[in-house]
């Protein structure tokens, strides 16, 4: 009859083996994502940052004029800005594999539509 005594050592070895296992796959999924692209990055945040300063220099007068501070738009700009930059981030974060088969229909049309009505 075998020993159906557990000790302690034994779940923490389960525990540390199965730590192990989630810990690779995660490097693994790390992995196949690759670096990130630093070039687009900085150019981003180049392009980023001279609009905020076309933003900023452009509507300075009306800004004062309609509210009182000058950089009203510019505060609402930078804001959306660092709101964009931080999905950028997050989205190049989330893996490619299985990305074109969980696109619908409904998803094209809704994109085809959006395009449809920037060009009017």
């Amino acid at each position: 009859m075998p020993n159906t005594v557990r000790r302690p050592d034994d779940d923490r070895r389960r525990w540390e083996a199965q730590r192990r296992r989630q810990r690779t796959t995660q490097l693994e999924r790390q992995s196949l994502m690759g670096p990130m692209d630093l070039p687009f990055l900085l150019l981003t945040l180049l392009l980023t940052g001279v609009g905020l300063v076309m933003v900023f220099s452009a509507s300075f007068p009306s800004a004062y004029y309609e509210t009182g501070d000058g950089t009203y738009y510019f505060k609402r700009q930078l804001i959306f800005a660092v709101l964009g930059l931080f999905a950028m981030v997050v989205m190049s974060r989330i893996a490619e594999a299985g990305s074109a088969e969980a696109v619908t229909p409904a998803e094209v049309s809704a994109t085809a539509a959006v395009q449809k009505t920037a060009m009017i």
